[in-house]
């Protein structure tokens, strides 16, 4: 089940559709509850991590701070990719004084300084999916193991259209309406990424 902090006010999961917990995270936004106090996401749109890194800069690193000494895997999804946000077209980046070349230098710096995780997202679709696929990746690290939705645990039977293929996967859970799937499958020789919810496949 995905855990959202109560001080999110724009969920990524819509609450009428998915499982999901409300709770207070001293850390980040999201988790699961097999992954709490052991890898939290952070979500923010383009406006929100400029303010972290300009404005609340102190705060921001406190945060970043009791995740290092907790032992947490943490990591920052931003709503708009790293090129927008340096160019400063993200919504409401047009007025910000920051020069472009300051704003990129500033997230190379937090890069080298923190080992924190920058996911860059081109839109709220994808943001979601990455952090199914950095949750699995997460209990995948720390070998914690959960149920397939397949009966298969090693592969997934999959049909696009004409073709059809068996591909590797892992499999993760966020509920009963919130199973994901991520893995490599070859096609035409060519070995391809592919994700979804198991939601997507109900439908």
């Amino acid at each position: 089940m995905i855990i959202i902090d109560t001080r999110e006010q724009n969920p990524l999961w819509d609450e009428t559709k998915f499982k999901v917990l409300r709770q207070k995270l001293d850390e980040g936004d999201y988790t699961t509850e097999v992954l709490l106090d052991k890898a939290h996401a952070e979500r923010k749109s383009g406006i929100d991590l400029y303010g972290s890194l300009i404005q609340n800069h102190k705060r921001f690193s406190a945060e970043i701070q009791r995740a290092i000494e907790k032992d947490l895997s943490f990591a920052i999804f931003v709503e708009c990719t790293e090129k927008t946000f340096i160019a400063k077209r993200f919504k409401g980046g047009s007025r910000l004084q920051t020069e472009s070349k300051v704003l990129a230098k500033i997230i190379s710096t937090f890069i080298s300084r923190y080992p924190i995780e920058i996911i860059w997202c081109k839109d709220r679709d994808e943001m979601k999916n990455k952090i199914c696929l950095w949750f699995a990746e997460q209990m995948e690290d720390l070998g914690i193991n959960s149920e397939p939705f397949v009966a298969d645990e090693d592969s997934v039977f999959l049909k696009i259209g004409d073709f059809e293929t068996q591909a590797e996967q892992k499999t993760f859970s966020t509920g009963s309406e919130g199973y994901g799937f991520y893995g490599k499958v070859e096609i035409d020789g060519r070995m391809h990424q592919i994700s979804f919810n198991a939601v997507d496949l109900e439908k």
